[in-house]
């Protein structure tokens, strides 16, 4: 009995050690899987971390991107490299241009280098005009720099083989090289490498400006579908390991792995001075390395273990980069074995197995160790934290860094309530239901510190709960200069400098979601594209800095006569654009578009200078004229230039029938081009009659296009387009060259001061130009031909547009002996101050006041008065479109000087007007 008894005692004494065994199995078990746990959030963490930093770094690349392109579309005022040029310095031995130092009135806070391949003089207006865009961008690269420390470079490089980078860095360690359109910031972005435009991140390289081993954020830059450039930021491998810095983290190694298997972060194998790029091979334990050959082979939801490691990835997010972690499992084993207390062997031999499973959960010990870690990591943690009990509202805990943000202190916040310390995002107060209602996740809020200042707050929410209750655990971080930051890159990025009003990119976004909620309600809107008449004027005879104020007064002006919901936007130059949302009528469009033409038509102080533009006005309504801010914008436009056409300082609507015009329009923009080159352009002349002796007193040239689709074509159907473009310069010089040769052929034909005169056209950019006149000049002396053998004839209506400018070129031409010769007059306003003022020799009478002759009309008592003007005047006046008998005899008896028109010879050759030199026109009138 007593054997059976000690064996029972044995077999029992065995149980409770296999069952002490199994339980200390059974915690070791629970630790490791909560040991992987609390690694696997520590990873997320790091992971969010990283995510966050590439993402913010993405943000600003997409900010530069949209002002540059932004700038390249708005068509901003070219004066940026101008002021800039005389910082610039090129160095024949190197063929490069750079900026070594910066001349007053700059500093280097508000430039930065320009440095490019070859001398920077000489270069194509598309050269300049990019130069302009990417010296625009210097406060944007500036703020870009101080809202992101971790960058190392911010600059923009062009295909033309320019570089800018700013702030300032000194140019002897900052140049262009003949490598830098090699290297994958900029190859990366080029359109066989990248058709959808999507901003990316390099590959690692060796800086080409001795900064290291480094990574570049950038984006491709296009002006109108053609690639220009690319803008960029660089990152140090110094600075990505900073990224994955945890020290959460106990045990293990976290790196980061690109696309291309190279290390970006690692605690030892990467640094910006090592000569090349650690690989991911070389990041994994030894023996490992021979069973995995990519990233992706490694789970992201679970540790692969393998070889004594525990192995486990992440992505990081919107980048093709991998964040793993790679831990020894001894390590892990270490760590475990360290929390489990010898005691617990002992035990489990005196005390029943309840008490050891009681002890499984949770020890004294244990608890206490726990409760003793994490306080001292919310003491000694940097970061504001806060409990909060929502049902009453009160403060439960608060870290120092909270009591110092707050301004209160321990004892104080204890007795706190939370609607205190923070406002709604408006600084608004906050009911006492707010934090309640208040969800797990990030928010923004506003922050009431001590001193009754407020601070904007990102509020990360997390809800803790025990067994009888729940808290609420906020960790909070102030944004206010971080938001100050990006507030004003967002300015800069949707608002014109100048004016303060939005720019293109804001219209284009604003209208088309305008466009989106008229379509839900079926409302109507308009939009009013307004161009200023003679700025551009304003801007070359007086300047920039007047011109810029000029711009000022306007914005003021037109924002002052619009409603709160309308929006009026500077598109660039002297454009701008309203939107008029919610119209009632078509007619409230035409009342506004009216109502600003007379706000721009008064005059404008700016210092010293009166001045006077007025305005053209295009406007179109939605959904008639277009469905998209692209199309209304456009077809406004299209409607602008019909108003400017039509004679300036008024309005027009849109009608479809101009798309047509445009098209036929853009088509000879085109043609008109080659049209000098491959000889299409022809002068025909038509006769001018003395009606005295009633012979050939000279003649006026007229220009004809031979077109090789649409035949021949006449002035009136192409000068305009050609005065748009500037091809008029080469046009006018053709003609009067030509106009000259058959002047130098007359010369011997009659005696000295008889002989006949040729009347040339002048357009408006010739009367506006000093550089044009002297090219006149110098062609009439290279012809020897007598000055005094040319009449230059001017339209009143471009006269009166450009008084000023075209007064001072006329004189000079007059100085010269040219004759000048007033067109059309009777047919517009008929200023007599243009008479007045201007050395006029002739008055061409318009075929209007002609037309009714010999009918004992009106326009003989006017013709009458209009000759004794001209004859008080010392002038010559010549009729133009006479085409009867009896309007030649009532010209005759009125005594007027020249008559032109059908009834003497339509528009002729050269050789067939030589033939009319010596010819006596015979006219039968009523008193023969």
């Amino acid at each position: 009995m007593k054997l059976g008894a000690t064996a029972g005692r044995l077999a029992a004494l065995l149980f409770i050690l296999i069952a002490c065994v199994v339980l200390i199995l059974l915690d070791y078990r629970e630790r490791t899987r909560n040991y992987y746990q609390s690694m696997q959030v520590e990873l997320q963490q790091t992971q969010k971390n990283v995510s966050a930093s590439t993402r913010r770094i993405m943000e600003h690349i997409a900010i530069l991107r949209r002002a540059a392109e932004s700038y390249l579309l708005n068509h901003h005022e070219e004066h940026l490299y101008s002021d800039l040029s005389a910082n610039i310095v090129y160095d024949p031995s190197r063929n490069l241009f750079d900026m070594d130092a910066l001349q007053p009135p700059f500093t280097t806070d508000q430039a930065g280098n320009l440095t490019g391949l070859g001398n920077i003089q000489g270069r194509q207006p598309n050269y300049y005009r990019e130069i302009e865009m990417a010296l625009s961008l210097t406060p944007i690269f500036r703020a870009t720099k101080e809202n992101l420390p971790e960058s190392n470079w911010v600059y923009y490089i062009s295909q033309n083989r320019f570089l800018y980078i700013a702030p300032w860095i000194d140019s002897n360690k900052f140049a262009y090289t003949n490598e830098s359109l090699s290297l994958e910031f900029f190859t990366l972005a080029l359109p066989y490498h990248n058709p959808e435009r999507t901003p990316f991140w390099t590959r690692v390289y060796v800086d080409e400006f001795g900064e290291g081993l480094m990574v570049t954020a950038a984006a491709p830059i296009y002006a109108s579908d053609v690639f220009l450039g690319s803008v960029a930021i660089d990152i140090t491998l110094d600075v990505l390991k900073e990224f994955v810095i945890n020290p959460n983290l106990s045990a293990g190694e976290l790196f980061v792995v690109n696309q291309s298997h190279q290390l970006l972060a690692h605690p030892t194998l990467t640094s910006s001075h090592a000569k090349t790029a650690a690989t991911f091979p070389e990041a994994l334990p030894k023996g490992v390395d021979n069973f995995i050959s990519h990233p992706k082979d490694i789970p992201t939801d679970t540790f692969l273990e393998i070889k004594g490691y525990a192995l486990i990835r992440t992505n990081i997010d919107e980048t093709s980069w991998h964040l793993l972690l790679s831990v020894k499992q001894s390590t892990i084993r270490s760590a475990i074995i360290e929390q489990m207390t010898p005691e617990m062997a002992l035990a489990g031999l005196i005390v029943l197995f309840a008490a050891l499973i009681q002890r499984y959960f949770l020890t004294a010990g244990q608890l206490e160790s726990s409760q003793r870690r994490y306080r001292q990591m919310f003491e000694h943690c940097d970061a504001v934290q806060i409990i909060l009990d929502p049902t009453n509202n009160k403060v439960i805990d608060a870290n120092p860094a909270a009591c110092d943000f707050f301004g209160f202190s321990s004892e104080m916040m204890g007795n706190i309530s939370a609607s205190r310390l923070f406002l709604s995002e408006n600084n608004e107060m906050l009911g006492e239901n707010w934090l309640p209602s208040l969800q797990s996740g990030k928010t923004v809020i506003a922050a009431r510190r001590g001193d009754n200042r407020s601070s904007l707050v990102e509020m990360y929410v997390s809800d803790i709960k025990d067994k009888a209750s729940s808290y609420l655990y906020l960790i909070v971080h102030d944004i206010t200069d971080r938001k100050r930051s990006e507030e004003q890159i967002r300015l800069q990025a949707y608002y014109d400098p100048l004016t303060r009003l939005p720019n293109r990119s804001y219209l284009f976004e604003h209208l088309n979601s305008l466009i989106a909620s008229h379509k839900r309600e079926q409302a109507r809107l308009a939009v009013l594209f307004i161009d200023l008449d003679r700025f551009k004027q304003v801007n070359d005879n007086l300047g920039h800095g007047v011109g810029d104020k000029l711009l000022q007064q306007v914005s003021t002006r037109l924002k002052s006569r619009l409603r709160e919901s309308d929006m009026l936007a500077r598109l660039g130059g002297d454009e701008f654009t309203v939107v008029l949302p919610h119209l009632r009528e078509e007619t409230d469009a035409i009342h506004v578009a009216k109502m600003l033409l007379q706000q721009l038509a008064d005059s404008f102080s700016v210092g010293d200078y009166e001045l006077h533009i007025g305005a053209s006005i295009g406007v179109t309504l939605f959904p008639k004229d277009g469905e998209d801010a692209s199309t209304l914008i456009k077809n406004a436009d299209i409607a602008m230039y019909k108003a400017k056409d039509n004679g300036r300082n008024q309005y027009r609507f849109f009608e479809e029938r101009m798309n047509e015009a445009v098209a036929s329009r853009l088509m000879l923009e085109g043609d008109i081009r080659e049209a000098t080159q491959n000889e299409q352009f022809h002068l025909e002349f038509q006769p001018i009659i003395d009606l005295k002796n009633m012979r050939l007193a000279g003649a006026e040239a007229l220009l004809r296009w031979l077109h090789p689709r649409f035949g021949e074509l006449h002035p009136r159907e192409f000068m305009s387009i050609a005065e748009e473009t500037g091809n008029i310069v080469q046009i006018s010089e053709w003609l009067l060259q030509n106009a000259l040769n058959l002047a130098a052929e007359w010369q011997y034909s009659r005696p000295a001061g008889q002989q006949p005169f040729i009347a040339v056209n002048m357009s408006r950019r010739q009367l506006i130009s000093s550089q044009h006149i002297k090219r006149w000049r110098d062609i009439i002396r290279q012809s020897e031909v007598p000055p005094s053998s040319l009449v230059l004839e001017l339209t009143e209506h471009n006269l009166l547009n450009e008084f000023e400018e075209s007064r001072r070129c006329l004189i000079e031409l007059h100085q010269m002996g040219v004759r000048l010769s007033l067109d059309d007059y009777g047919h517009g306003a008929s200023s007599l101050t243009l008479l007045k003022d201007l050395p006029i020799s002739m008055l061409k009478l318009d075929g209007l006041l002609i037309r009714n002759l010999g009918r004992q009309t009106k326009e003989e008592v006017l013709m009458d008065a209009l000759v004794k003007m001209g004859r008080a005047m010392d002038m010559k006046i010549v009729a133009e479109g006479v085409e009867t008998p009896q309007q030649l005899a009532v010209l005759r008896e009125s005594g007027c000087d020249y008559g032109q028109g059908y009834l003497f010879s339509p528009p002729t050759q050269p050789r067939e007007l030589s033939m009319m030199l010596e010819k006596v026109f015979n006219v039968q009138t009523q008193d023969d």
